[in-house]
């Protein structure tokens, strides 16, 4: 998953974030911008969800955090 920020010229902030999954043909891409506050909630569910690290994880670490999330809902 990566995170996209865009700043106006006023330095107003809109995130965007990107996630890339494993295909069969290639590579899945879900894009979400949650730029207004009267989103859908299951897309605020979805990227309210997501835990960005600045690095890349091991299969154990991803897991972990995983299992820390499920636990916290």
């Amino acid at each position: 998953m990566t995170e996209i920020r865009v700043y106006d010229n006023k330095g107003a902030q809109m995130s965007s974030y990107l996630i890339g999954l494993a295909a069969k043909d290639g590579i899945f891409v879900l894009s979400v911008s949650p730029a207004k506050k009267d989103i859908d909630p299951l897309v605020k569910e979805l990227v309210s969800s997501f835990k960005l690290v600045p690095r890349k994880l091991d299969a154990e670490e991803t897991k972990r955090l995983s299992s820390e999330a499920k636990t916290q809902r």
